[in-house]
C-alpha cells in the first residue's frame, strides 16, 4: 500500500496504513483501542479492519509532543473487502518568533509601536498588528529571509527579516531594526 511492504498480523478482512505525520511513537486507536504505534517513519499498519463498515481510527493526542498539532484527531474509513486504506492526519510543528521591531530615522530610534506588519512568505501573505514597544509574535514562519513591510498611518519602512532554521519551539528575535529613508 502507498508503494511500501509492511510486516503484519495476518489480515483477514481489511486494513489501513496510518500516517501520522514524521512522528515516532503516536498511539493509533481504531474504535477506541491502541492497536499499534507509529514506527520511526510516523506510520503504523492497522489489519484488523472490517470491510464496508464504518472504522473510525483515532490518534491518542496525549502522546504527542506539546509544540505538535493535528488537522483531526480521528477519521473514518471504509474499505473493500481485503483492501486497504491510507488514514492520513497532517501533524505540523509549532514554532513562534518573537521579538520588537525598531524604526530609525536620522539616526534617531523609536519602537513600531501599534504599526501594521506585512511578512510575505512563498504562497502565502502574513499581516498583522505590532504591540507594545513594537513588539511580534508569529507562528511556524518557513526558514528563510523574507520580505517585511511595517505600516502606519503617516509611513511605511521596508526590511528583510532573516528567519533561521532550528529546532527550538519559540525563537527570541529581540530587536530587529528598518532603516527608514
Amino acid at each position: 500500500l502507498d508503494g511500501t511492504v509492511r510486516f503484519s498480523r495476518p489480515v483477514t478482512d481489511s486494513f489501513a496504513l496510518v500516517k501520522v505525520g514524521d512522528e515516532k511513537g503516536v498511539n493509533v486507536k481504531y474504535s477506541n483501542q491502541v492497536l499499534g504505534t507509529t514506527d520511526e517513519n510516523g506510520e503504523v499498519v492497522i489489519p484488523d479492519l472490517i470491510s464496508y463498515y464504518d472504522n473510525k481510527i483515532s490518534i491518542d493526542t496525549g502522546e504527542l509532543p506539546v509544540d505538535i498539532t493535528l488537522d483531526k484527531r480521528e477519521v473514518n474509513i471504509f474499505p473493500d473487502f481485503r483492501a486497504g486504506n491510507i488514514a492520513s492526519f497532517s501533524a505540523t510543528r509549532l514554532q513562534s518568533f518573537e521579538g520588537k521591531i525598531i524604526l530609525v530615522e536620522k539616526g534617531e530610534k523609536r519602537y513600531a509601536q501599534y504599526a501594521g506588519l506585512k511578512i510575505r512568505i512563498p504562497e502565502s501573505e502574513i499581516v498583522t498588528v505590532l504591540g507594545d514597544d513594537g513588539f511580534f509574535y508569529l507562528e511556524n514562519i518557513p526558514p528563510g529571509v523574507w520580505p517585511v513591510h511595517v505600516f502606519w498611518e503617516s509611513g511605511s519602512c521596508d526590511m528583510k527579516i532573516s528567519f533561521p532554521e532550528t529546532d527550538e519551539i519559540s525563537v527570541n528575535m529581540k530587536e530587529v531594526t528598518c532603516e527608514m529613508d
